[in-house]
């Protein structure tokens, strides 16, 4: 029977002209996983785990948590000997997808683990910091605040950016001095209208300050709330 599924899920394929239809994707994903033992082809078992990972995608933003996963880790069974050599932005994308659906069936300790694998595996401190941030937030919804803000200062390290979890007074007086020469007399209403940021540093190190408040809130850090 494997072998039955198998030619009905090719025979399916070649009836599609393009890219897999998402309302086909799980009929046809359904049929060749069955027979994936009798694929051999480099090429076809790359492009099974393509069309498992975006079933697995589909399903985790269903909220379906544990069937993302039963494609997802399939999808790692598919992919060549070395995937982060041979096919790394597929096996990252893979990596942090695995990583979210552990995280969101409670399973942490597997979850740990794939971010420590996304971090080695990252190619700059911008994507390092970023996986940083997933953790900054993971971290703050299962209340280890004090790891959450470890995690933040860690991914803002990266980018350059000193931040300590115990400012003094005089640390919070420069930061307030550095706002104001930062904003050069506009007022805080007038910066919807400042041109968007495209640096993607910048952008993660907003991310990372974002994902930090909840933590330095419920913790009990200072915060300082400026009236202009």
């Amino acid at each position: 029977m494997p072998q039955v599924h198998l030619s009905i899920g090719r025979l399916l394929l070649l009836q599609i002209d393009g890219d897999v239809p998402s309302e086909c994707l799980s009929d046809i994903v359904g049929h060749l996983n069955q027979g994936i033992e009798f694929i051999d082809s480099p090429k076809e078992r790359l492009g099974l785990a393509e069309l498992n990972l975006r079933a697995g995608q589909r399903a985790k933003n269903a909220t379906a948590y544990k069937a993302a996963l039963t494609y997802l880790l399939l999808v790692e069974k598919l992919l060549p000997e070395n995937p982060w050599k041979e096919t790394p932005e597929l096996m990252t994308t893979l990596a942090s997808e695995i990583q979210q659906c552990y995280y969101l069936t409670g399973i942490i300790e597997k979850a740990e683990s794939w971010i420590e694998l996304l971090l080695v595996h990252a190619n700059s401190n911008v994507q390092r910091s970023d996986i940083l941030a997933t953790r900054t937030r993971q971290y703050a919804t299962l209340g280890r605040m004090d790891e959450s803000i470890v995690a933040a200062i860690q991914g803002l390290a990266l980018l350059n950016i000193e931040f300590t979890d115990q400012p003094t007074l005089a640390d919070i007086d420069a930061e307030r001095k550095l706002v104001k020469e930062n904003l050069a007399g506009r007022s805080i209403a007038s910066l919807v209208d400042a041109p968007t940021v495209q640096d993607p540093a910048i952008l993660i190190a907003m991310r990372l300050l974002m994902e930090i408040f909840p933590a330095a809130f419920l913790s009990g850090l200072v915060i300082c709330f400026l009236t202009w």
